[in-house]
């Protein structure tokens, strides 16, 4: 099965998480690094990406979760700049 990015106006699709505390580290031992962005918008008052992870779950679907774009308590965010071809803190 493809996953759509059903984003129109944002241009970062891929993002990779990094975690700093526990539960991060959790998750991305679960589900991986890399996260594709499915929707921007508001999360617990603050601007979050849904994003859904790469890796299937042992379920066999896909993790979703909202991460903040500042500030998220359980990981560091990193996105591609097309400048340079880094991976950048968003």
């Amino acid at each position: 099965m493809r996953r759509r990015n059903m984003m129109r106006d944002c241009e970062i699709q891929w993002l990779t998480l990094t975690g700093k505390t526990r539960h991060g580290k959790n998750r991305v031992n679960q589900h991986g690094i890399h996260w594709l962005v499915i929707a921007d918008g508001m999360f617990d008052g603050k601007e979050a990406w849904l994003l859904g992870s790469m890796n299937r779950t042992d379920k066999g679907g896909f993790d979703g979760r909202w991460v903040h774009k500042k500030g998220d308590n359980n990981f560091i965010v990193k996105c591609l700049d097309k400048n340079t071809g880094e991976m950048i803190c968003c």
